[in-house]
């Protein structure tokens, strides 16, 4: 339904997705636990993908939420924000790309096995690792910000900043602000 909040709140490693061909949609997604768990995302069938149109947010900023998108390779679209929150982790797909269409704050902890595009601001004091063979793009239509705010060091193999707009401008900053 439009304009609605599921939360995934687990207090023990769980699964979560399409197992078969239906999409799974949400308005604002929120994956959190109530300790340190880990929510595995499903391996769908042909069609089967998870789409966030407004918000998705991992963790509370306390608990030791992990959302892996590894294991299982979900294909996974974030057509709003992205919030990895402090003493949380976002481990993405080794197969299938994470898209977010808006900005991306990490707070916590991304760690990319596979391809990220972000088409947003990209900032957050929390720390970026990205593996080796895979690539981060920041691609902006407007103004963006890109780069850490806080003294943690973001790592990435193949980094790719863009504008897919004439005037588009993205702005880095340094650890520490």
């Amino acid at each position: 339904a439009a304009n609605t909040t599921f939360t995934h709140n687990v207090s023990a490693n769980r699964t979560f997705g399409p197992t078969g061909t239906n999409p799974w949609t949400f308005s604002t997604l929120i994956s959190t636990s109530t300790g340190a768990n880990t929510i595995t995302g499903t391996a769908p069938g042909a069609g089967g993908t998870i789409t966030i149109s407004t918000a998705w947010t991992i963790g509370d900023g306390t608990n030791a939420t992990t959302f892996n998108a590894d294991t299982n390779d979900p294909a996974i679209t974030d057509n709003g924000t992205l919030l990895v929150a402090n003493a949380a982790t976002l481990t993405s797909s080794s197969s299938n790309p994470l898209t977010v269409v808006g900005n991306t704050t990490v707070t916590g902890t991304l760690t990319g096995n596979g391809s990220i595009t972000a088409n947003g601001s990209v900032t957050g004091a929390g720390s970026v690792t990205m593996a080796l063979g895979t690539t981060f793009t920041q691609s902006v239509g407007a103004a963006a910000s890109f780069g850490p705010t806080g003294s943690n060091s973001w790592v990435f193999k193949t980094l790719v900043s863009q504008a897919s707009l004439v005037g588009a401008t993205i702005t880095g900053s340094t650890p520490g602000g």
